[in-house]
Formats: C-alpha cells, structure tokens, sequence
C-alpha cells in the first residue's frame, strides 16, 4: 500500500465529454473531486462511462503513486527539518491541496532539488550489490530483542536493557543461519567483529512482515540526499503542476 495524488481535468465543465447514461442535471462534483451520481443506483453506470467519457481515463489529468508509506514518511521525516512550510503541511495527511498551495509547493520542490545536504542527516540500509532501501527490526520498544539503528557511523545494535553498543558497521555481512529469517550472523567488513542477533535485517517488509525476507549477503549504511527521493519529487511535480494547469485540488489517498 501507499500514498497516492490525483488531479481532475476539466473537461465537464468545458463540455468536452460524451453524453452521460444518466441527465447531466443528476452528476454533481463530489468531495473527492470524482463526478458522481445524485442516485446511488446510478454509480456503477457513472464509474463505467468515467473510463471513456473523454481524453483522460476517469477524467484524471495527472495520477501518481508518490511513494510506499515507509518511504513516503520517510520523505516527510526530511522535511520536517527544512523551510518547505506549504510541503510539510500539504504532505502531512492532507486530502485536498488547493490550485494555490499546489503552486507554492511547487516553487519549494525546485528549491529542495537545489540542496546539496540535507538536515538532519537520515541514513538508510541497502544491500550492496542492488539499489533497493531495505528495513531493519527495531528499535521494539517493551519487546525482547536488541535496539537497532542507523547513525552517521552506520548502522548499530544495542542492549534495550543496558544500552551497551553490541554491534556497529557501515558495511556488514549478514548470513541466515536458521530454515526461517532468524537468527543471523552479522560480519563486520571492516573488522571482521562477528555478532550473532536474534532479529535480521528485512527486505520486502512494507505492511506484511510476513513476505519480508532476511539478506543474505553484503549490507550497507548510506546516507540520503535528494537524489534519492527522485520518483517522490518527480511524481509530486506531476500533480501540482496539473493542479496549478486546471486550477483544480490535488486529492491524496493514504
């Protein structure tokens, strides 16, 4: 699952669809921004004649996927460090932004695209050998189990009972070592200091644990920076500038 934005065109208001199943006088603009139907029993006709009813299929000028939530408030972490107002508060579980704060937005995105670091600093986990962020199982607060964390200096375990720093690595080997994802050997690369952790590092974890699997093979901390949220940026553009052409809200669903 995950956050998505869209526009709608204004080809209704213009007249530029085909004629509707139903009188034009029964279709209203509702609070999602969708045309929809005065009778309910009429909805599932509307729906189908949305498909086609003009250039843009559902009459949706811009659509986009802006993130999977992890990484999507992943983004929002970051912003809340940076003098972006209008994109901290329309990021932030809005579900209309109107023409107007699309454009400010705007005009912050291309100033976030001009940093060159970012604060505070957010550094993530990935496997070595693909460029894919990954997950890691912790801190459980109130569980039995290490606090497992990313810093400038890479990635640590600590004791949740004494706060003793088990094990730290920027770049580390983690080799499975039972039929199911736990427990593993970490590997230090640098050091070769060996820890043996009851809970692994996770790929695929997004909202079912269950489909997540441990790595095996080379991990490494790296830190954010813009270019790492290109598709977030790239897709957030898309909508507010389809916003700020038809004067219409972008709608978001979470």
């Amino acid at each position: 699952m995950g956050v998505d934005a869209w526009v709608r065109c204004n080809c209704w208001e213009n007249g530029l669809t085909s004629e509707p199943p139903v009188p034009r006088e029964q279709l209203y603009i509702d609070e999602f921004g969708s045309l929809a139907a005065t009778n309910e029993e009429d909805e599932e006709e509307i729906e189908a004649w949305l498909e086609t009813a003009c250039d843009h299929p559902e009459m949706v000028l811009a659509g986009e996927r802006i993130a999977y939530h992890n990484w999507f408030e992943r983004f929002g972490r970051m912003l809340s460090g940076q003098p972006f107002p209008t994109l901290v508060t329309e990021l932030g579980m809005s579900y209309a932004t109107p023409a107007e704060a699309a454009e400010r937005a705007l005009a912050e995105l291309a100033s976030l695209r001009k940093l060159n670091e970012l604060v505070p600093r957010v550094y993530v986990l990935r496997p070595a050998v693909i460029e894919e962020d990954v997950e890691f199982c912790g801190p459980f607060v109130g569980l039995n189990g290490p606090d497992m964390a990313t810093d400038d200096r890479g990635f640590r375990v600590r004791d949740t009972q004494t706060g003793e720093e088990l094990f730290r690595s920027m770049r580390f080997h983690q080799t499975p070592l039972g039929s199911d994802r736990e427990p593993v050997e970490l590997l230090d690369l640098a050091t070769g200091h060996r820890f043996l952790s009851p809970l692994p590092v996770l790929i695929n974890v997004s909202w079912d644990l269950r489909r997540a699997e441990a790595i095996a093979g080379d991990i490494e901390s790296v830190r954010l920076t813009v270019g790492h949220y290109e598709s977030v940026l790239a897709a957030l553009e898309s909508v507010f500038r389809a916003s700020v052409e038809s004067r219409n809200p972008v709608h978001w669903s979470y």
